[in-house]
């Protein structure tokens, strides 16, 4: 039993010894996110040590791997001047796209040169078969580039805006009284709360409405079959947890946070992926 202890410590040390990437993936289901970097020119120690394994936590699993998966959506290609070496991540979930591309793009950062990499659009990158559907949503894409942020983009962001404003009562509440975070909230914030809490799922309804009006004919039927289990999955579970309010008081240590973030983010994943 020592004897295949130590065989095993080995293979998992000369994992990493020899990894060339490392696969990182969310474990909460209601947050879904995989990306996966691969090393082009850094050192291996610094590639394992100060980037896959900072970039995991306890809600991340971490995987060393040879190389990324052919089906990623998009890359950002990072040089980093510090390090003098290179690596690109591969990015694999739609609804995070817009955010990963704004990390890439960020010019005002003097310790790396990034290019954000869409294989749909020609700019290089791996090839990767695509369906008609997936075809559909790169025009919509690039229209959506020429014109600013699209129209169902925006319906989607102004969710998660609206979920920014519950949790900023919670952040000034606490870091404004430095307070400890497990200590219920004021009753005058919980009342704040409670105001853009409703303001949440106003937004919600009413950008529903807008998407629901934008769609028609088979695409109109498969959105709102989507929003069908979005309103009794998340959104319902969301909706449960405010009938106890002393789930608002602690909403900061109690999970309440994370619902409502969790509503935002799968409200997104509806809209872009079943009714654009």
């Amino acid at each position: 039993m020592l004897r295949f202890s130590f065989f095993l410590l080995l293979v998992l040390s000369c994992s990493e010894l020899f990894a060339q990437a490392c696969l990182l993936e969310s474990k909460d289901k209601y947050f879904p996110n995989k990306s996966c970097a691969e090393n082009k020119s850094l050192n291996q120690e610094f590639f394992i040590n100060e980037f896959c394994k900072l970039s995991a936590d306890e809600e991340t699993s971490l995987t060393y791997v040879n190389s990324c998966d052919d089906d990623y959506l998009a890359s950002c290609y990072m040089d980093l001047k510090e390090v003098s070496g290179a690596l690109t991540l591969y990015v694999y979930t739609e609804a995070l796209l817009d955010q990963y591309k704004m990390m890439c793009t960020d010019e005002d950062n003097p310790t790396m040169t990034t290019k954000w990499i869409d294989p749909s659009s020609g700019a290089g990158g791996r090839e990767r078969l695509q369906t008609t559907d997936e075809l559909t949503h790169s025009v919509l894409s690039a229209v959506d580039e020429m014109v600013g942020v699209g129209v169902y983009d925006d319906l989607a962001f102004n969710v998660l805006d609206a979920a920014d404003e519950v949790v900023s009562v919670y952040d000034n509440y606490y870091d404004g009284n430095q307070i400890d975070e497990n200590t219920p909230i004021s009753q005058p914030a919980f009342k704040l709360v409670n105001s853009r809490l409703q303001s949440f799922l106003d937004t919600i309804e009413l950008n529903k409405q807008k998407i629901f009006a934008r769609a028609s004919g088979e695409k109109l039927s498969e959105c709102k079959t989507s929003f069908q289990g979005f309103n009794e999955g998340t959104l319902k579970l969301l909706q449960d947890i405010l009938v106890d309010k002393q789930s608002v008081y602690k909403g900061y240590t109690n999970g309440l946070i994370d619902h409502v973030y969790a509503v935002a983010q799968d409200f997104a994943v509806h809209t872009i992926s079943n009714c654009r």
